[in-house]
């Protein structure tokens, strides 16, 4: 079971007391027809789908639209037994109307987007992060087996290298590695080796804390924002070098399914890392 903080309880109801579902709604499921047009294929019933316009002005998209968002409102109430209030919702979507899964993923995509739109400068990073910190039981087991099949000395090592060679401003809040003077320096110096599996070391707490990563990244983000003054982009730049590493290392297995949840999981470390920043 999810275990919610408080102020992620208390965010999640905040936003849906300011939001208009109706017209979220609308906007967020026109939205994902219009920008990921193969998931019509499941609303050929809704008549006129032919171009943005008619999508817009289909009043079978705005009453569904508003269906979704009465769906999550039973979810935002029910947070301690999500699963049991889908459940019916799973069966329908799953064996009878055989939607691909990844299409939860695209509407929930413009659902952040249109609530973002809707919430403007109150939707702060935390929020975005509250909104989206749901994990699936896919996800779950993904992220512990992508985990399970790497080393992680290896993994980190060529990450933090790759980042340093082709970000090499990053460089400057390693100054006691001593020479990074070149790619070849830099791969074979053994400080960035080891603090490359620091960095995978606090990637597996965070996976085996999925439902609390930012209080498991607490003192860290504290240490990278206060002390250590690190740019939180860097973050970013080095989630992607783990993405791409881990990609040459799981080989065809690192489907694109994969990616997302990884992708996911470390945008949600980033966030937790960047806590003290805002």
């Amino acid at each position: 079971m999810v275990e919610w903080t408080d102020f992620e309880r208390a965010t999640i109801q905040d936003i849906f007391s300011k939001i208009d579902y109706k017209s979220v709604g609308h906007q967020a499921l026109s939205r994902c027809l219009v920008v990921y047009p193969w998931t019509q294929r499941y609303f050929a019933s809704f008549g006129n789908l032919y171009n943005a316009a008619a999508i817009v002005g289909n009043p079978k998209v705005a009453a569904h639209g508003l269906t979704v968002m009465q769906g999550l409102e039973k979810a935002a109430k029910n947070l301690d037994n999500i699963k049991a209030t889908y459940a019916e919702l799973s069966v329908l979507h799953s064996e009878h109307l055989h939607v691909d899964p990844d299409n939860f993923k695209l509407l929930a995509d413009c659902i952040t987007i249109v609530v973002a739109s809707v919430l403007g400068a109150s939707f702060t990073a935390e929020v975005q992060a509250v909104l989206q910190n749901l994990w699936t039981d896919f996800e779950r087991a993904t992220i512990q087996d992508i985990f399970s099949k790497i080393d992680y000395k290896s993994v980190g090592h060529q990450a933090l290298s790759r980042c340093l060679v082709v970000y090499p401003w990053t460089q400057r809040y390693f100054a006691s590695f001593g020479n990074l003077y070149n790619a070849a320096a830099i791969v074979g110096n053994p400080k960035v080796a080891a603090h490359g599996l620091t960095v995978m070391q606090g990637l597996e707490k965070a996976a085996k804390n999925l439902d609390n990563i930012k209080a498991t990244y607490a003192e860290l983000s504290v240490l990278h924002s206060e002390h250590l003054h690190v740019d939180p982009d860097n973050f970013k730049l080095l989630a992607d070098c783990i993405t791409i590493v881990v990609a040459s290392v799981l080989g065809a297995s690192f489907t694109a399914e994969v990616q997302a949840v990884l992708q996911k999981f470390l945008a949600v470390v980033v966030s937790a890392l960047g806590k003290q920043y805002y």
